[in-house]
């Protein structure tokens, strides 16, 4: 699960460099789709999160990004699957309202959402979108 660093068309948006690398149809013939983003950070304290079509639900990603160049590269990514547990909670409520429940989902996960909810519930209590 480490870090992915490379360069992005400087006419594509992070979103759509995005979708590009997570986007597929796997194996099965299931086509792995994203339904929404949402964006909290800049530079290397950016993050994306991901509702993500998968066979037999939609699940969330955490996309830790590094967009300051530092590297070499013009865009830094590491993909984490809410069952890995990810530590970010800023996911944005249009994207939370989209993951559904299934067997699969673990405990890092429950509580995941979880939190992000609470920080959802608190952005709002001090009167910020999102």
């Amino acid at each position: 699960m480490g870090w992915d660093y490379t360069n992005k068309s400087e006419d594509q948006t992070i979103e759509e460099f995005l979708r590009g690398r997570i986007e597929h149809t796997d194996s099965e013939g299931f086509e792995h789709k994203v339904l929404a983003i949402s964006f909290e950070g800049q530079g290397e304290d950016e993050c994306a999160y991901i509702a993500l079509s998968v066979k037999g639900g939609v699940i969330a990603l955490v996309v830790m990004l590094d967009t300051t160049g530092e590297k070499g590269m013009n865009i830094g990514y590491k993909i984490i699957d809410e069952n890995f547990g990810p530590l970010q909670f800023g996911a944005a409520e249009r994207v939370l309202h989209l993951l559904t429940e299934d067997h699969n989902l673990n405990d890092y996960a429950r509580e995941w959402r979880k939190e992000c909810w609470a920080n959802v519930q608190r952005r709002k209590d001090m009167g910020i979108p999102g």
